[in-house]
């Protein structure tokens, strides 16, 4: 298993061109399940070993134990969505008859007090950025507005990301939260697909790092963002 772990490790790097944080996030989640592991199977166990059950435990016992304090929602997502890449690759070198990761479900991440917006208000929202005039503003706009919808994120947080920030071959977005911590998320689908879109338009226009950008080609603020 360990050396199955190196070997996806240096794919990352040599055929997906995964971001040295990026692998490095998942190699230290990786390394965490894999002691995990050892507990429960011992020292020599093969990724066809380890069980829909034994991802399922694992995230339960980070969030009720975790390996030095109990994890978060994020901190469990970040985990889950490494687990899910590595055996995702497994799989599909043949070393797998199933994949045990594939059906579990994301750690609900909770947002305080602060109120969800309605499926029928994230519709009305998304309509209200159709009827923009300026097609690079309607594609950053959808882009913004879906991920910030799925991330969980802060708006400020969406609006400050590098290009580096968004790795689009793992399906996961590193965002930068205050006091300095680094949190690496899965990013689905549909946020993926709005991002495509965007970054067609937007290397026409710039080269610097902001992920997002004004139509003046300059870092986008949060309070010059103005949806329709």
């Amino acid at each position: 298993m360990r050396q199955v772990i190196s070997r996806f490790l240096k794919h990352l790097e040599a055929e997906k061109n995964a971001s040295e944080t990026t692998i490095e996030s998942y190699q230290y989640d990786l390394h965490k399940f894999y002691a995990y592991l050892v507990k429960r199977l011992g020292n020599r166990f093969l990724p066809g070993d380890v069980s829909r059950d034994h991802i399922r435990d694992y995230l339960m016992w980070l969030a009720e134990v975790g390996h030095q304090k109990p994890n978060g929602p994020s901190a469990r997502a970040r985990a889950l969505a490494a687990i899910r890449s590595f055996f995702k690759y497994a799989h599909r070198a043949g070393l797998l008859r199933d994949n045990p990761a594939a059906d579990i479900a994301l750690p609900k991440i909770r947002m305080g007090e602060i109120r969800a917006l309605s499926q029928d208000e994230c519709g009305r929202l998304l309509r209200v950025i159709e009827t923009n005039r300026s097609p690079f503003r309607k594609l950053r706009d959808k882009a913004i507005v879906v991920t910030f919808l799925l991330t969980g994120a802060r708006l400020r947080e969406i609006v400050q990301l590098d290009k580096a920030d968004i790795d689009l071959h793992q399906s996961t977005v590193r965002l930068h939260r205050k006091g300095g911590e680094i949190n690496i998320l899965p990013l689905a689908d549909c946020a993926k697909t709005e991002i495509k879109a965007y970054l067609k338009q937007r290397r026409r226009r710039s080269r610097t790092r902001a992920l997002f950008i004004s139509c003046r080609n300059r870092n986008l603020a949060r309070d010059g963002l103005v949806f329709g």
